[in-house]
């Protein structure tokens, strides 16, 4: 159909023409197609059902857990109920706010601290916050050396973790804007 493959993500196909972009996105079960012209994305609509069950769910509001927000000037791309989920899954969402991801002069180390007795709830939590990254780029670096001791956590890093959190529940409300 005149798409060609990224060569960032697997999973995104880009079409140009003069006047035509399309990003095809597709993830599992889950198709995004992001036009700059609404007639160019109803025929590719129309020729891709011709080959797969599709379900036309415009305008997208919500798609692998990120929420589109549109306003005048653009798009929000938001996260506010999957970091929400996260805390109650951490048992957090009491937690008081932060003002920053990290404290600037933690040393961590994987001798810091006491072995977590399971580490399982660490190693789960930093999973998903690294998916909320995504939007909020500037929880990537604390969670970038949370992610070195997912092998054997220890208490200081389940602390910087709950610093994360706590971080996440101050900006929760903030998310990625798009002109």
């Amino acid at each position: 159909m005149g798409f060609w493959a990224s060569m960032v993500d697997t999973s995104l196909f880009v079409y140009y023409s003069k006047t035509i972009t399309l990003y095809l996105l597709i993830y599992v079960d889950g198709i995004l197609l992001v036009e700059n012209s609404k007639n160019a994305i109803n025929y590719y609509i129309m020729e891709l059902s011709r080959h797969f069950s599709l379900k036309d769910l415009r305008p997208t509001n919500f798609f692998l857990d990120i929420e589109f927000i549109r306003h005048p000037h653009g798009i929000l791309l938001s996260q506010q109920q999957y970091i929400t989920d996260i805390l109650q899954r951490a048992h957090m969402e009491s937690a008081k706010p932060i003002s920053s991801p990290m404290e600037v002069n933690t040393k961590l180390s994987q001798y810091s601290g006491h072995p977590l007795d399971d580490p399982t709830k660490y190693r789960n939590i930093v999973g998903v916050v690294q998916y909320v990254a995504i939007t909020r780029l500037d929880i990537s670096f604390a969670v970038s050396k949370a992610s070195q001791f997912l092998q054997s956590p220890t208490d200081e890093h389940w602390m910087v973790v709950k610093r994360i959190l706590r971080y996440l529940k101050h900006i929760v409300m903030h998310g990625l804007n798009l002109s």
